[in-house]
């Protein structure tokens, strides 16, 4: 996609402008594969992509007329994160905000929404506190500015440009540049100081750089937690973006101990919904119950107050934040500026916060399992060419007529019978490109020979809007809702083939055969392809394998990804004192691993970097050389896996040990397979076991060959 900064300007004014006149689903379609297709190319993660679609979103904004608000020396500061990082902790953006205004010479203008990925957002718990929001407007803040030092903006009442696309975002269901906007889109350019979190790491110096275009000669860090969290973690580091007065942009990490404080896991920290976390916040936190280590919350809280403090003041003494907040929280200074806000003309009703009524049955929301992604064959009277297109077709043309031993003149047909795409499929699907008015296939020779040029092709992007078209007047939509449910089914199939970029933050529930307690994952969002961060085939094959499998005292996983088969493995065998398993992978990948052992309470269980090139570090920290057990789920990805994957066994595989291998067998990765097997042969390393399993993964058929090695001196 050639497209400028200015010109992803324009088009955001020209869907703005269009949807706030005929919001029709004529209208929609397209803008909906423009957004697809934007996600696909990474520009909507791009500094000065986000600041022009920031820019033009504003032209829509009710903006705040600054020049009637009263001018004092306050610091005026805003903390506020994207959401999207899947994590579902309390609201500690909101709830620091409200202790740092407690602060001498702090005014703060937080800026939010309601809930979109967790249970509970800034909106939600404010309305639960007592306020009515759609009583703060750009008309009425400036009376309300200058009564509080804490004041709270709900941002659809600022933004009339984000209502209108609302829609198109439902019916993608996957994230968007809209998705990356709104904390930087404050009302009220006043604000001097803001701390800006993102969800995912790659993101975050293309977000301080945005920021800087928006905001020149403000100050902003822009923080992103290792465990994926867009705030200052309780538990590991929290990198940190500084956006300095003078507009460079310098970087440096923190830790809880920098802060004096002590790390706590995420799941001590929950969101239970906005009521409870209303009851938290003003009968436990700002009541003064705690003092730092006694609460994993109120430490939560105490850690990104101290960091706004520090922002305000110009310095990075994070003790003294902290100290600056307890003060904030036991003086009462905190709740008296959430109790003004509230009893201020923007309240519901004269109720004070003291008095609330919290007696209605407490508890977390029910948590919605979200199973596997599964695309089952296509059923013929299916109306989603996508499935067809992409889910059978797409392996048959992936034919290495070399590496498969064929002959040049073989035919469409056999190739795409072993594939498993039959005639009736292949006529179905070039009735559905006929419909489609695509030109480049006009046979079903063509749909076996010229698909994936087709999806190279710059005119398949104008297509796509034709696709979205042709889905919908497949089906007799009688209702707005099965209509949604049509275009988010075709456009997850769209995101699919964007790559794993597209797809968003999510928890996942896995349930295995044979194991009572399902494992819950959670799956980051990401921005580069990172593949260990999301969930794949030979994991959930393997997992199911490994119920079955003795026990073993010392078990390591090798590239344990999200970490499914070894905790499945953990949950299987309880492990006493004696026994550990270790969850290994890139230095990337371990931070959400842990976290995914910790979201399943599990104990012996460690997860941790291991660098296939160079062990020794490994061995060192942990005094393990040898292991009864090692498990492996789809190592093999580069040319190099296969040279690496065999030292690892050989290093520390024990005498009586046994590899459990799971690898699915990829046209791409013949070689590196084959080279496998004989690296295997060459270091002694025998196969007692095999089998061959029929499946599929999120791309397409894919059979998995499962292994079990020994080393042959056992024999």
């Amino acid at each position: 996609m050639n497209l400028t900064a200015a010109e992803l300007h324009d088009v955001i004014v020209h869907i703005i402008a269009t949807l706030s006149k005929d919001a029709t689903v004529e209208n929609a379609v397209p803008i909906a594969s423009f957004l697809s297709v934007l996600r696909s190319t990474g520009l909507d993660h791009k500094a000065e992509y986000i600041a022009a679609a920031a820019s033009a979103v504003l032209q829509f904004s009710s903006v705040v007329d600054c020049a009637k608000l009263t001018h004092t020396n306050d610091v005026i500061l805003d903390i506020v994160g994207t959401g999207g990082d899947g994590q579902n902790t309390f609201n500690v953006s909101t709830s620091s905000a409200i202790v740092a205004s407690g602060i001498s010479g702090l005014k703060v203008c937080k800026h939010g929404g309601k809930a979109s990925t967790s249970n509970s957002g800034a909106g939600d718990l404010i309305n639960v506190l007592g306020c009515d929001s759609s009583k703060v407007t750009a008309s009425s803040l400036p009376k309300i500015w200058d009564q509080n030092s804490f004041t709270f903006l709900l941002a659809p009442y600022f933004h009339d440009g984000m209502k209108h696309v609302a829609l198109i975002r439902k019916l993608l269901g996957i994230p968007t540049i809209f998705n990356v906007l709104g904390p930087l889109l404050h009302p009220v350019s006043h604000v001097q100081k803001r701390v800006l979190g993102v969800f995912s790491k790659d993101l975050a110096p293309e977000y301080a750089e945005a920021a800087r275009l928006i905001y020149p000669g403000s100050e902003t860090f822009v923080v992103w937690g290792d465990v994926g969290l867009d705030e200052v973690s309780p538990i590991g580091r929290t990198t940190v973006w500084h956006v300095t007065l003078t507009g460079t942009v310098e970087s440096f990490s923190v830790h809880p101990s920098d802060f004096g404080l002590q790390e706590h896991p995420l799941s001590e920290c929950p969101s239970l919904g906005p009521s409870k976390n209303a009851q938290i916040l003003t009968e436990e936190i700002l009541a003064g119950k705690f003092k730092k280590g006694e609460n994993s919350i109120y430490d939560y809280i105490l850690l990104n107050t101290a960091l706004l403090f520090c922002l305000s003041r110009g310095t990075k003494n994070w003790r003294e934040g902290v100290k600056a907040a307890e003060d904030s929280i036991h003086t009462g200074a905190a709740l008296n500026s959430l109790t003004k806000f509230i009893r201020s003309e923007t309240s519901c009703d004269a109720t004070a916060v003291e008095t609330l009524n919290y007696n209605e049955n407490w508890g977390p929301d029910e948590d919605v399992p979200i199973q596997p992604l599964d695309l089952p064959h296509v059923q013929y009277a299916s109306p989603i060419v996508i499935l067809t297109i992409l889910k059978l077709l797409r392996p048959a043309t992936q034919v290495n007529f070399k590496s498969e031993g064929r002959r040049k003149d073989d035919t469409w047909e056999n190739i795409s019978n072993e594939k498993g795409v039959t005639q009736d499929m292949l006529q179905l699907t070039l009735e559905y490109f006929k419909q489609w008015n695509c030109n480049i296939v006009q046979s079903k020779a063509d749909i076996c020979t010229k698909v994936p040029t087709l999806f190279q092709n710059k005119a398949f992007e104008t297509d796509l809007s034709n696709y979205f078209t042709t889905i919908l007047s497949m089906y007799e939509a009688s209702t707005d809702e099965l209509a949604d449910q049509i275009l988010q089914q075709a456009s997850l199939r769209i995101s699919e083939r964007c790559g794993r970029t597209a797809q968003p933050s999510m928890t996942r529930m896995f349930e295995l055969e044979g194991l009572d307690t399902a494992i819950k994952l959670h799956e980051p969002a990401l921005t580069s392809d990172n593949l260990g961060l999301k969930t794949w085939g030979s994991s959930l094959v393997l997992a199911q394998k490994i119920l079955n499998i003795p026990a073993g005292k010392r078990v390591l996983e090798l590239g344990s990804g999200t970490g499914l088969v070894g905790i499945a493995y953990a949950l299987t065998h309880s492990l006493n004192n004696e026994e550990v398993i270790f969850l290994t992978d890139l230095p990337e990948i371990v931070p959400n691993l842990q976290h995914n052992v910790q979201l399943n309470n599990l104990k012996n269980v460690i997860a941790d970097v291991l660098d296939w090139t160079d062990p020794s570090s490994f061995v060192e920290k942990y005094g393990i050389e040898l292991f009864d057990v090692i498990v492996i789920a789809d190592p093999i990805y580069s040319p190099q896996h296969p040279i690496w994957v065999v030292d690892m066994i050989s290093e520390f595989l024990s005498e009586d040990g046994k590899v459990y291998l799971q690898i699915p067998i990829r046209p791409k990765y013949e070689a590196e397979r084959e080279l496998l097997w004989n690296l295997l042969k060459e270091n002694d390393l025998v196969v007692v076991a095999e089998s061959l399993q029929k499946g599929n993964d999120d791309w397409g058929d894919v059979d998995y060959l499962y292994k079990e090695i020994v080393r042959s001196r056992k024999f």
